[in-house]
């Protein structure tokens, strides 16, 4: 039988609960559908919400409308990947999360090097694509921490409630 819940440290694998899933994965909808109105609506109250998230350049921002998201393209990326892992990921292990997060950090690496160090410059599109990969993977590495911290403060919450 598989642990429902998680401790950290542990690095074995450990189940999440379909409640914790669900609130996370209606959260960062929420925060994609805000970013994806805003230039819709035209709303400066939610560009005023997320400039304290996110740098909003509109030189690095997706438009629509003429008008730019209300995140950079990295952050909607890291929203989408959040959403994505919430939704798809049923278990895993600190371990994952760590090897996802430093892929992520590597990825950033190889093209920082290339844009600054050989100061080649690399067309936007596949400008845009590291970021975006980028952005996706750290996402899905944070739903995967936010999955296990919810854990972590259920099970501290039930041993609590049941005196274990």
């Amino acid at each position: 039988m598989k642990e429902l819940f998680y401790k950290f440290g542990d690095s074995k694998k450990v189940s999440f609960d379909w409640k914790s899933k669900t609130y996370g994965a209606a959260f960062f909808f929420a925060l994609i559908a805000l970013t994806v109105l805003a230039p819709f609506l035209n709303d400066f109250s939610i560009y005023f919400v997320f400039k304290g998230i996110c740098h909003q350049d509109p030189a690095r921002c997706f438009y629509i409308n003429e008008h730019p998201f209300a995140v950079c393209v990295r952050c909607f990326a890291i929203y989408l990947g959040t959403l994505f892992g919430f939704i798809i990921i049923k278990e895993s292990s600190e371990i994952k999360a760590l090897f996802l997060l430093i892929l992520s950090l590597f990825i950033n690496l190889i093209q920082f090097f290339f844009e600054r160090l050989l100061i080649i410059d690399l067309s936007n599109d596949l400008n845009i694509f590291f970021k975006v990969l980028t952005g996706f993977i750290l996402g899905v590495s944070l739903a995967i921490f936010l999955l296990m911290a919810i854990s972590d403060i259920i099970y501290k919450k039930s041993k609590k409630n049941y005196g274990i």
